[in-house]
């Protein structure tokens, strides 16, 4: 083999070696999520999935009231949730939708908005060393989303979550992902895949 052959086939391989390391391509899949049609690339085969209801109160939604007030968990609509979870262990993968969340976009209504951001943050920082370590404006198909990314410690073992959070059509819609950092270069391109193939039908 001629050292020209060689090089190119040196430069084949170092060209394919991103290819390997992001997730599996899946066929797009149709989920009914609180009343609404949406599709995506779900994780591989090997997570497996399961549909659950969401009750009506949800510890994740605070009511609005006068600043400084500690949130209460308010009544809502209820939901769906798919949560997908890999073969190892304190993992998940979650789509979750609310109904009728009484805002129709981010901007209908700013101080409700920022409560629920406080919220949010709330959530992650009250956990042992929880940070965020970003928060960006971003798209989930056509609707504008908040994505938190973030870390915290569960015992001995440092965990990595990220979160894309939309409200569409009166629906509130989260995609979070939750791991051990040790598992985070598998799962990440996992959770990118799902959020850029996502679409409301």
């Amino acid at each position: 083999m001629t050292t020209h052959r060689l090089l190119w086939l040196a430069l084949a391989a170092i060209l394919l070696l991103p290819a390997c390391g992001s997730a599996p391509k899946t066929v797009p899949e149709k989920f009914t999520l609180a009343g609404q049609e949406v599709e995506f690339s779900a994780p591989p085969a090997t997570w497996t999935k399961k549909v659950q209801e969401i009750p009506k109160s949800w510890d994740m939604v605070p009511s609005s009231g006068p600043p400084g007030q500690k949130s209460q968990v308010r009544e809502l609509p209820g939901g769906t949730v798919v949560r997908f979870t890999p073969s190892w262990p304190d993992g998940h993968l979650t789509v979750s939708a609310i109904a009728d969340w009484g805002m129709t976009s981010w901007a209908e209504d700013p101080e409700k908005t920022q409560a629920h951001v406080t919220h949010l943050h709330e959530q992650i920082l009250k956990r042992s060393e929880g940070r965020i370590s970003r928060q960006a404006e971003e798209k989930l198909d056509a609707a504008t989303s908040l994505r938190l990314e973030f870390e915290y410690r569960d015992g001995v073992r440092e965990m990595k979550g990220l979160q894309v959070h939309a409200i569409h059509q009166g629906h509130y819609w989260t995609v979070a992902l939750l791991c051990p950092a040790e598992n985070f270069a598998e799962a990440a391109p996992v959770f990118e895949s799902l959020v850029k193939s996502f679409k409301f039908l």
